[in-house]
């Protein structure tokens, strides 16, 4: 017999403690969409996992109700829960009025693993939830607001391609001496323009203001080296060779940080560093949501309709490049 739900001061149930009820679960097609959206993006919160399978299910409270049955009951064929609440969420501010962010567990990768769903590079834990949450609400964001005239390719098929997301890259320091040094992106991945044809490569960088701004210590990321590093990476084609891109594919570094001093900060350095002081390749926007004062996100943001701005140039839209 399951034991009664431990409850707050008005009854409500701890959001991050299971209760079953002995309900019975079984998966949906649109579960399996789900459970691929986020192994293909990382953690999300329930406004992100209802809007990759609206077209199939429209009533955003059913959507939530069963992805309630999915984390606390363990009556469907596996015996198990299939959905996780991440603890770290409560670090979140007003998290008890936030929406609930959803991770896969071993029963949901399973489940991928036999429908042929699982993805063996998948974007992985930089250790820093937060960080994480914030790289996938960024690239679901981008795959959200993609209208038809787009197709976009995640993260892991490009992964797939060149076997790692790191990259050595040879740079100059700006006293003269050549370093090499990995260089790894939060992720990336590309869109195809389908009535004009052709593609963009885009890299992605999400930075919570943790970075340093112009520090010349190498051995440690920042601004300055990450500048100096994807400068060479794009000029010299390596990212042509490493990620095995045909065609003529150009790319953008989508650079996203918390605040505008952070991101002025950013793109001083950028102009530094730049011939004539300008770069059109690097584009620069804000999310306040994942600042110091961490909120989760109540919607997918408007990141192809949003401008982007650029060192030495006017601003542009991803939906215009």
């Amino acid at each position: 017999m399951n034991a009664l739900p431990k409850t707050d001061a008005i009854g409500r149930r701890y959001r991050l403690d299971r209760h079953p009820t002995g309900k019975r679960v079984r998966l949906t097609q649109p579960d399996l969409i789900r459970f691929n959206a986020m192994q293909t993006h990382g953690a999300l919160p329930l406004p992100y996992i209802h809007e990759f399978t609206k077209h199939l299910s429209s009533n955003y409270r059913a959507t939530s109700y069963h992805l309630r049955d999915l984390f606390h009951e363990n009556n469907n064929r596996h015996g198990a829960p299939y959905l996780d609440r991440p603890p770290q969420q409560t670090r979140a501010e007003h998290y008890g009025y936030s929406h609930l962010v959803y991770d896969l567990n071993k029963i949901s990768l399973k489940v991928l693993k036999a429908h042929d769903l699982y993805k063996e590079h998948a974007p992985t834990s930089s250790g820093w939830w937060e960080h994480d949450l914030m790289r996938s609400c960024i690239t679901a964001s981008l795959e959200l607001g993609l209208t038809p005239e787009f197709a976009y390719t995640p993260h892991h098929v490009w992964v797939e391609k060149a076997g790692t997301l790191g990259c050595n890259v040879d740079f100059i320091h700006p006293n003269g001496q050549r370093h090499t040094k990995e260089l790894r992106f939060d992720a990336v991945a590309s869109i195809e323009y389908k009535k004009r044809g052709g593609h963009v490569f885009m890299m992605i960088q999400a930075d919570r203001a943790t970075e340093p701004a112009r520090s010349l210590n190498f051995n440690r990321k920042g601004y300055v080296r990450d500048v100096l590093m994807t400068r060479h990476f794009v000029s010299s084609g390596q990212y042509r060779r490493h990620f095995k891109i045909t065609g003529g594919a150009p790319s953008i570094l989508l650079n996203v940080t918390t605040t505008f001093n952070n991101m002025r900060n950013w793109m001083e350095v950028v102009r530094e560093h730049s011939p004539n002081g300008k770069n059109k390749h690097m584009l620069f926007t804000t999310l306040p949501e994942f600042g110091d004062a961490f909120k989760i996100p109540a919607e997918p943001f408007d990141l192809w309709t949003r401008p982007w701005h650029r060192v030495g140039y006017q601003d542009v839209y991803l939906n215009q490049l």
